[in-house]
């Protein structure tokens, strides 16, 4: 049994989250968070803005009954922040393959400063690493196989094609 899950999108398909919890056999910690803790030092944290959420960078549950088919997770450029979050949280699950074009390289949270002429400017507070130290900020979700659009080749089913060929195989 496979599962498709396409995260395509600034997260709109936030459901995902519940689907997450049956997809590990117990709880894991999928991301590592890097704070800046002053102006020239940085430290992997637990707490950042998203500590609201009961440990944020846990996923899953122990139980027995995990799905234990493949997991198809889709991303492209438009999968950005929350969307990429619950991506890197998909990716640590068991069985899970990432097809995918660059995503947008922005996970964590995100600050805005309002400037004296009423401009403002954004960043990130926090970086966003999977537990190898690889870093997400500014690059993307780990890649399994990749699909490269292009204006001339503008295909919708091209990333459910590629998901459908992966699963026969």
């Amino acid at each position: 049994m496979t599962v498709i899950i396409d995260l395509r999108n600034y997260p709109k398909n936030i459901g995902a989250s519940e689907i997450v919890k049956r997809l590990y056999p117990e709880k894991t910690t999928f991301l590592k968070a890097l704070k800046s803790i002053e102006p020239t030092y940085g430290d992997f944290v637990s707490n950042t803005a998203l500590s609201i959420i009961n440990n944020p960078f846990e996923a899953g549950k122990s139980h027995k009954a995990y799905f234990k088919g493949k997991v198809v997770l889709l991303v492209d450029q438009t999968t950005v922040s929350k969307a990429e979050w619950m991506g890197m949280n998909i990716q640590a699950s068991p069985n899970c393959i990432t097809i995918r074009e660059q995503t947008f390289g922005a996970v964590m949270n995100r600050n805005q400063i309002l400037l004296i002429d009423g401009t403002t400017i954004d960043f990130t507070g926090a970086g966003a690493f999977y537990l190898n130290d690889q870093s997400v900020q500014r690059k993307d979700l780990k890649l399994d196989y990749e699909i490269k659009e292009s204006a001339l080749q503008d295909d919708n089913n091209l990333y459910i094609e590629k998901a459908t060929k992966l699963i026969d195989q």
